[in-house]
């Protein structure tokens, strides 16, 4: 039945795409669980022009374009745009230099630039939100995304999908939706390694995120023993079945 309702959606979209010039924009398609949806982009492709943010790629459908981080100018630039937005008074009167060093310290992530102007406007002074513009992200997250973030500080390298359910014993649904439930946030990057037949996605924890959460996370120093030791056991073995 809810097979039956997708399909009968979709095809009510591309009627629409058929009779409208449409930009068509899909914010996040791999929170999208549902396995007609590259099938309906492949006949949407025809009807209209399509954007995707996605953190799992689609292989011969895709056409990736690369996005670089903003530069220093951009971030006071966004800053500014973000504070006349809101009429923050505190940020507008901050003169550029100033503003190069705040952006700086939040190393230009467009998504720390908003938290910083938004906790300003709640009243919180520029360098308290230096210091704790995190706290609440990282407090409200899953248990299983905490593992998966001390995993990857544990580890000090970039990890797999695989390589998580492994080293965190998370079954690889549980895993995966932890996975999903921190890319929300500034607290994970990902790099997409693209071999001669497919393409495998690794998750790291950014500079900028790295120092936050080393200042609050006190990882054991057991634990970290026990991701080395697991991590040697995965690479023994996947020498062997080399």
């Amino acid at each position: 039945s809810s097979i039956t309702n997708s399909e009968n959606q979709f095809t009510e979209i591309l009627e629409y795409l058929s009779v409208f010039n449409v930009l068509l924009i899909i914010d996040n398609l791999e929170t999208i669980h549902n396995e007609e949806i590259r099938g309906f982009i492949r006949d949407a492709q025809q009807k209209c022009k399509i954007a995707i943010t996605s953190r799992i790629g689609l292989g011969e459908l895709e056409y990736p374009r690369v996005l670089n981080g903003l530069n220093e100018i951009e971030s006071t630039k966004l800053i500014r745009e973000f504070s006349r937005m809101r009429n923050s008074s505190v940020l507008l009167n901050l003169d550029q230099q100033t503003l190069a060093k705040i952006s700086k310290k939040l190393y230009y992530n467009p998504l720390a630039i908003k938290w910083f102007v938004s906790s300003v406007e709640l009243g919180a002074t520029p360098n308290e939100v230096l210091n704790f513009c995190l706290t609440n992200v990282y407090d409200k997250i899953s248990p299983k995304s905490k593992l998966i973030i001390k995993t990857l500080l544990a580890s000090r390298k970039n990890l797999s999908d695989a390589e998580l359910v492994f080293l965190t014993d998370l079954s690889a649904l549980d895993c995966r939706k932890a996975v999903i439930e921190i890319c929300k946030t500034t607290l994970i990057g990902r790099e997409i390694l693209k071999n001669r037949d497919s393409q495998e996605i690794s998750y790291f924890i950014p500079d900028f995120a790295k120092d936050f959460l080393l200042r609050i996370e006190n990882i054991d120093k057991y634990f970290i023993k026990n991701i080395n030791d697991k991590l040697r056991i995965l690479n023994k073995k996947l020498s062997d079945i080399q």
